[in-house]
């Protein structure tokens, strides 16, 4: 057993907590001890599951991506954490294939999808679709839909 003896000034040494001795735990005790912490790991495989890991920076073919409307750019941009990265828009022809519209009772605010391509783009006049200064660089995506798939280890 491990404890301190006051009156020796004792330190004894003994399993460390939570260590099963035999003393302690029968052979039933020890395989209920197993049935929980298996119930544990498959309750955090299925918590894993639901978790979705969204890509935030340096996007790239196949990583998930929030898109959200851009009022003042009257587009979806991909949500990106690092303000001094390029701008990434959601490719105007692809737009029906994550259930979007720019105007209209199908103008989400947002969507979840997966890059599929991108292209590097310069603004080549002031009044452009995208609504960027001109000489601007940013990209055009292309994406589709999320399956429950996608993403998951």
């Amino acid at each position: 057993s491990s404890g301190i003896n006051a009156e020796y000034g004792e330190v004894t040494a003994g399993p460390a907590p939570g260590t099963i001795t035999g003393e302690e735990e029968d052979d039933e005790g020890l395989l209920s001890r197993v049935r929980r912490l298996e119930e544990e790991n498959r309750d955090l495989r299925t918590l894993k599951a639901r978790c979705l890991e969204v890509a935030v920076t340096q996007f790239q073919r196949g990583d998930n991506v929030f898109f959200y409307y851009d009022e003042s750019k009257c587009n979806y941009l991909v949500a990106n954490a690092c303000t001094t990265e390029y701008q990434y828009f959601l490719h105007p022809d692809n737009l029906a294939a994550l259930g979007l519209s720019l105007e209209g009772p199908n103008r989400k605010p947002w969507a979840i999808g997966v890059i599929k391509d991108k292209e590097f783009c310069q603004a080549r006049k002031q009044n452009n679709r995208f609504k960027v200064p001109e000489g601007r660089k940013f990209y055009r995506v292309y994406a589709q839909q999320r399956t429950p798939t996608d993403g998951d280890s």
